[in-house]
């Protein structure tokens, strides 16, 4: 037997870029009812929205909308662009005001000011492959929300695959966000 040929026969993933993902949506590879989205070249097909993450997506993004009012566009599960090969849907996501709402391209990491991921089933998803293409992307502040657990895990001080400061806070916490010290969240506003 030839060991060398044997060997030099790999198997390699393909990975995909947002192009490639863009053209197999208008193609109809990926079907319109498919949720998916594009993570460091991998297409992920995102988790089913049970009513308890319906419900606290919408319920926190009307509170930061209230709360953030003229300071920060507050998109949800709409597309964020982290780089050639990622383009993932946060639940929830924080960005600078654009006049002309990223009608020509979605909002890059210079633009996002915060970042929330509502988790029930995916937890462990969010904190692991989801925390480390942000903390690789410079997003200064990451939250998921754990709908299960009722509390609030907090991401900070990126650092390419990780981030530095993991902090967890009960329902009934208070944190400001990075881009605007001045203005307080109450996690218990989060649940409704």
């Amino acid at each position: 037997m030839n060991t060398t040929a044997a060997s030099a026969t790999t198997t390699q993933l393909k990975t995909w870029t947002v192009q490639d993902y863009y053209r197999m949506s208008k193609a109809g590879v990926l079907k319109p009812d498919e949720r998916t989205e594009l993570i460091d070249g991998k297409i992920f097909l995102m988790a089913a929205k049970n009513p308890p993450h319906s419900a606290i997506t919408k319920t926190a993004a009307d509170y930061l909308r209230n709360l953030l009012r003229e300071k920060a566009d507050v998109r949800i599960q709409e597309p964020v662009h982290l780089g050639d090969r990622s383009e993932p849907e946060p639940d929830i996501a924080l960005v600078r005001i654009e006049p002309r709402n990223y009608i020509e391209r979605h909002p890059i990491p210079s633009e996002i000011f915060l970042i929330i991921e509502v988790a029930d089933t995916t937890l462990n998803f969010d904190r692991k492959v989801k925390a480390a293409i942000y903390a690789r992307s410079g997003i200064a502040d990451y939250w998921i929300v754990d709908v299960n657990g009722e509390r609030v895990f907090v991401f900070r001080r990126p650092d390419s695959e990780k981030y530095l400061e993991k902090t967890v806070f009960e329902k009934n916490g208070v944190l400001n966000p990075l881009a605007f010290p001045e203005t307080a969240i109450d996690f218990c506003w989060f649940f409704p």
